[in-house]
């Protein structure tokens, strides 16, 4: 079988855009043939390292009538099958190229964000054009069905994790590469700066908690943000901005939070930081709770500075409860391995 996975972005390092970089990786170890397409620039530089066939397609916006063009004569040329669209514009430029060009791909789209649907979106979803859509968690499915999609459209097909955090074995050396002193209890939140990530809430929390604790961020910077958390915790703070060498900042860290007030699918964080046997905590939006078992496999808290400072306080205090969370997780996470995610998404194409 031949596949195609576009998405509508010029810029792969993180989220969404990974996820699809592992996906295809992972389907071509299944023996599927997969052109990886995107805008270029450094997705392509991406996809190269790994070791992805790449194409280039402008899709600069949704009158882009020429990238959906492009875009068909790419799927006819390949004999593709399906197309696999991350993101909304790359939807819209395969829905565009099928049915303006008559390309005879069928077309899966991927949800990975919880956020309440627009009309437009909606109505992208619910054409007879899209075969299939893809849901990271049970919430997206039952939230898309409650807006009048197909339900026989949908399936779930939880996200992996890279395979460099399967085989990450550098424990020791974490502190020294992040440069962070081997006495200070780590927190960390590990994402992009979002307002609705939570990075103020946290901060808040570890500000008023009795404990020492030091913080620790990874994710391209957002400098007004950043000013109010070091206004919240002056030097008890560190931004190390994007990193691509996140498995060290997880290792180096004693507890990983997950902060965000809402939007989440179903964290890759989360579940990197399972295999690297590090204990969670969780806010309860969404995907959080269907891979957050609390007290088994993490801890799911309000979205509160209170109740992630008690949470993180108990953490602290229970150091023999933490590293039994931490073998829980590791345990439950091995469901998430870039090959079962692959076969899943092999069955499902097929059946279209």
């Amino acid at each position: 079988m031949k596949v195609a996975q576009v998405i509508s972005r010029k810029s792969c390092d993180s989220g969404g855009s990974l996820q699809a970089l592992i996906l295809s990786k992972s389907l071509e170890e299944e023996g599927l043939e997969v052109l990886f397409v995107s805008k270029g620039f450094r997705c392509e530089e991406r996809a190269r390292e790994f070791g992805l066939k790449h194409f280039s397609v402008p899709m600069k916006g949704y009158l882009d009538v020429k990238s959906s063009f492009l875009l068909s004569q790419l799927f006819e040329r390949n004999k593709i099958k399906i197309a696999h669209a991350h993101k909304g514009l790359a939807l819209w430029m395969c829905i565009l190229s099928k049915f303006l060009f008559s390309s005879r791909v069928k077309i899966v789209a991927n949800r990975g964000v919880s956020f309440s649907l627009s009309f437009w979106n909606r109505w992208k979803y619910k054409l007879p054009i899209v075969s299939g859509i893809v849901c990271v968690a049970y919430y997206i499915k039952h939230q898309l069905a409650k807006s009048w999609v197909n339900p026989e459209k949908l399936r779930v097909i939880y996200g992996s994790v890279d395979k460099r955090f399967l085989s990450f074995k550098d424990y020791s050396k974490a502190r020294d590469i992040i440069k962070i002193p081997s006495s200070c209890f780590v927190v960390s939140l590990i994402g992009n700066f979002r307002p609705w990530k939570g990075h103020e809430t946290l901060a808040k929390a570890l500000a008023s908690s009795r404990i020492s604790s030091f913080l620790v961020l990874a994710g391209k910077e957002d400098k007004r943000l950043m000013e109010k958390v070091k206004s919240i915790l002056g030097n008890r703070v560190l931004s190390l901005g994007y990193r691509r060498d996140v498995e060290y900042v997880m290792a180096a860290s004693d507890i990983v939070v997950n902060a965000s007030l809402e939007g989440e699918g179903l964290p890759g964080v989360l579940r990197e930081a399972m295999i690297l046997r590090r204990p969670v905590i969780a806010t309860q939006v969404a995907g959080n709770r269907e891979i957050v078992c609390h007290g088994k496999t993490g801890i799911l808290s309000e979205k509160d500075s209170d109740s992630l400072k008690n949470f993180i306080e108990f953490l602290f205090s229970h150091p023999v409860f933490r590293r039994k969370l931490a073998v829980n997780s590791y345990r439950f996470s091995l469901r998430f391995t870039p090959e079962k995610r692959a076969k899943k998404m092999v069955k499902f194409y097929e059946k279209l």
